[in-house]
């Protein structure tokens, strides 16, 4: 599908795809903003007794097909997402499925999506290269051993301003470091723009010989890797990489090859690369050309609409059985007649009410799921109290039950309707609210205070989730806590709050306090003889 405005562009589209696949998951309740979580736990995804690891793997598999044909259509934004869950076909079924149901509630959130290619030629808002003729702009980036193992490295190639290539995988091989693995991606895209230069010449010049005039820029946020593919001499240690990068050193010194730095806030292929928070996404994907709409707008008309229709129909009824019964009835029934209009009015005004009710609640419970939660960043704040790197996105955990196989054909995948295991809701935490003496933290970053049973983090930086201990500076070790948590949060309008709770026992146990920030301290319960360890 595309729409065509010969005044400013197309938008290349399959909507009607995406709402008959959808429609075939229509049991998946709630919605994502980011098609991939930030972080999962393996243990929530082990093969429990009363599941059957065939229905995961069927169902796994018709996901991955279908999220697949649909990413390298026209939605390059799900590219990441769509390759981990093929990954996890193969080694872990149930998590596949989970992926793919999260994956599906963002395609729920926005269902109407493109890639908008402008009418005028241009280049993309960060080009580094300025040419009156044709420019192919390629962005590799790669994420060091995300699990230990191979890097992820993606590749977007724009023509005059447009996304016409785009890949997401796992590397051939492990490499060693950050440099080789940002080295390695830069390396493919040159292979992949090699093996196409003539047919861009041929579509764009007319003549298939002409590559020398046309344009091939490189862009990296990896200096290093740059510098290795600039220049041939170097350290013994980093022989294996200058080989690497001498194929890019012989494409560097013809005209029409360029190499560039680009900073890594505005890095394009990071979208590809690692699980993003929601608003680093949805800003990469306005930079890549990719125009999605939400689906809340249509929900909330609709939801505001239907009590006036149905008020509207009650008003239009009530006139036809006033008309009637005053038509036909005589002046000594008119007492008799007023009563029965009366208790209809009365009737009709309830029913109206009640109406208006629940459109205003439906409304609201909708802004409250739509209300996004800010990434905040505070000074001294270690790797373990980032909110992106401790917490995952609120999920659903998968259970069994599904009964689907899948279709043979293309025609076959539109027609059957998938059933998915219904995500379990995660665990809830015990709140209170209340007055309480709250002393504030000393100084202006966060710092930790050893008592004799329990560890206090004290929060002089204003925060929003809840804290969870990691690899923090003069933090305890997992193994040194019972897992028992009371939070004494104090907000900036005077109001407190106390929470206690175990974080072991919760899917996320950095969850958002509030919708605004607070100061404090988090209590943390030592096991015994754990104080002497952690001084």
């Amino acid at each position: 599908d595309s729409s065509d405005d010969s005044d400013k562009g197309m938008v290349l589209k399959q909507d009607s795809y995406t709402k008959d696949q959808l429609a075939r998951y229509r049991d998946l309740v709630g919605y994502e903003d980011v098609p991939a979580p930030v972080q999962l736990s393996p243990e929530d995804f082990v093969i429990k007794e009363t599941e059957v690891a065939a229905d995961f793997v069927r169902a796994a598999q018709t996901m991955a097909r279908e999220l697949q044909w649909l990413a390298g259509r026209c939605r390059p934004e799900i590219l990441y997402a769509v390759n981990l869950l093929s990954q996890a076909t193969s080694k872990n079924h149930k998590e596949a499925v989970y992926r793919g149901g999260h994956l599906l509630k963002c395609l729920k959130r926005y269902p109407k999506g493109g890639i908008y290619y402008t009418s005028d030629p241009q280049l993309t808002p960060d080009a580094r290269v300025q040419s009156p003729g044709v420019v192919v702009e390629g962005f590799c980036d790669a994420s060091f051993a995300p699990n230990s193992g191979r890097s992820q490295q993606t590749i977007m190639v724009f023509m005059m301003g447009g996304l016409v290539v785009w890949t997401s995988s796992r590397q051939a091989f492990v490499t060693m470091s950050t440099a080789e693995s940002e080295l390695v991606a830069i390396c493919e895209f040159a292979t992949c723009l090699k093996s196409v230069e003539h047919l861009i010449a041929e579509v764009m010049l007319k003549d298939n010989m002409k590559v020398n005039e046309v344009i091939k820029a490189i862009h990296s946020d990896s200096q290093a890797a740059l510098a290795v593919c600039r220049t041939a001499a170097g350290s013994w240690r980093t022989t294996h990489l200058r080989i690497r990068g001498s194929l890019i050193r012989e494409l560097l010194e013809q005209a029409d090859w360029t190499a560039h730095h680009v900073d890594g806030r505005v890095m394009l292929t990071e979208l590809g690369a690692k699980a993003l928070s929601a608003d680093r996404f949805g800003f990469l994907t306005d930079r890549i050309g990719v125009v999605r709409k939400r689906c809340q707008e249509a929900e909330v008309s609709t939801a505001k609409s239907e009590p006036v229709k149905k008020l509207f129909l009650l008003v239009w009824l009530a006139s036809l059985v006033e008309q009637a019964s005053g038509a036909s009835a005589p002046e000594s029934e008119a007492q008799d007649s007023f009563d029965c209009q009366f208790l209809l009015v009365c009737i009709i005004a309830v029913i109206a009410v009640w109406e208006c009710f629940k459109g205003v609640v439906a409304t609201f419970r909708l802004r409250l799921r739509m209300t996004p939660l800010a990434e905040e960043s505070t000074c001294g704040r270690d790797p373990g109290d980032d909110p992106a790197v401790t917490t995952s996105e609120e999920e659903n955990e998968p259970r069994a039950g599904i009964s689907s196989s899948a279709p043979t054909t293309s025609q076959g995948m539109h027609r059957r309707r998938t059933v998915v295991p219904a995500p379990t809701e995660p665990l809830g935490v015990t709140r209170a609210t209340g007055d309480y003496s709250v002393r504030p933290a000393v100084g202006k970053c966060d710092y930790w205070e050893w008592k004799e049973n329990v560890v206090i983090r004290w929060h002089a930086n204003p925060i929003v989730q809840m804290f969870v201990p990691g690899a923090t500076a003069s933090g305890p070790k997992q193994d040194q806590l019972t897992r028992e948590r009371e939070t004494f949060a104090r907000f900036a309008d005077g109001e407190t709050q106390h929470v206690a709770d175990n974080y072991r026992n919760l899917h996320k146990p950095a969850r958002t306090l509030a919708d605004r920030k607070w100061k404090g301290r988090t209590e943390l319960k030592l096991v015994p003889g754990a104080r002497a360890a952690g001084k």
